[in-house]
């Protein structure tokens, strides 16, 4: 496993950047990061027309599953480009549909760290909640 230290940068993923959806952004992170593992945060999953959309929750019951990747010296070039596929770069009109945030990550081996994630930056009234709270066990 790649060593966890709090001066890396990390990024969970939960959407169209999963491994398992073969999107063609994957491959940013597939070429400049490295995979950790599954990871949770707390948070509410929403499905939109083709992706889905998390927002934060303080809620424990609130869990959403995803991936964990190691940025290390690429993370400014990794997370430029995210910025752009994710619509909340620097010249992206506001409000962006998504935000980048840093929040806590909990590993499966049982540790914590602090990752980027792309919340959903706008009203959740009337979209469908994906109950499972991981998008890989929906397709």
């Amino acid at each position: 496993m790649w060593p966890l230290t709090k001066e890396s940068e990390y990024l969970f993923v939960y959407g169209t950047l999963l491994k398992s959806q073969n999107h063609p952004m994957h491959s940013i992170l597939a070429n400049y990061a490295n995979f950790i593992g599954k990871g949770a945060t707390r948070g509410r999953l929403y499905r939109l027309e083709e992706y889905p959309a998390a927002v934060p929750s303080t809620s424990a019951s609130d869990i959403l599953w995803g991936e964990v990747y190691h940025l290390g010296d690429q993370a400014p070039t990794v997370l430029r480009l995210l910025d752009q596929y994710e619509g909340c770069g620097p010249d992206d009109p506001q409000p962006t549909e998504f935000c980048r945030q840093q929040t806590t990550i909990s590993l499966e081996n049982g540790q914590t760290i602090t990752a980027w994630i792309y919340w959903y930056n706008r009203p959740t009234h009337g979209l469908n909640t994906i109950h499972s709270r991981d998008y890989q066990e929906l397709l």
